[in-house]
Order: C-alpha cells, then structure tokens, then sequence
C-alpha cells in the first residue's frame, strides 16, 4: 500500500509525534459524522514520515491498540522528565 485507503465513514480522530514520526487514528463516524465510534475493529492507525509522507498503515483491526500507543507515549514523557530531574 502506498496511500492511504479509508473504507468510508471514517475520519482523522487524533494525532500524535513519536520521535519525529507522525501517528494519525482514524475512527468511524457515528450517522451524524460527529462522534466516532469506539468498538473493536472500527479504526486505523497511519504513520507518516516528518514532512507528512505516507509510510505505512500499522493497525486496521483494533482501534483500542492506538491508545496503547499514546500510553506509551505518555509514559515515555514522564520518564524523560524524573530522568532530567
């Protein structure tokens, strides 16, 4: 795959910068396209170089895997904050 290839009724939902390289979810839209559904299956996960460059889709069957990774995010930030202490 070298775009991006969204079933529809899918949006961008959250966008996070991992060591330079930029994570966006995409979740599925409720009917009224204003709130995504959180279930099992219904995202994805894209990464895409510093400039905005696809690379390559990651997740495409859990969408609760992307909170995984903003945890770990999360987690490295506080680390490197007791570390710089």
């Amino acid at each position: 795959m070298s775009s991006i290839s969204l079933p529809e009724g899918f949006a961008p939902y959250n966008v996070q910068n991992l060591h330079g390289d930029i994570y966006v979810s995409y979740a599925k839209q409720d009917a009224a396209k204003k709130h995504p559904v959180i279930k099992a299956g219904l995202g994805y996960v894209t990464l895409f170089n510093a400039i905005g460059r696809f690379k390559k889709e990651l997740i495409s069957i859990v969408f609760y895997i992307y909170f995984l990774l903003l945890s770990v995010a999360l987690l490295t930030i506080v680390a490197n904050v007791f570390i710089d202490c």
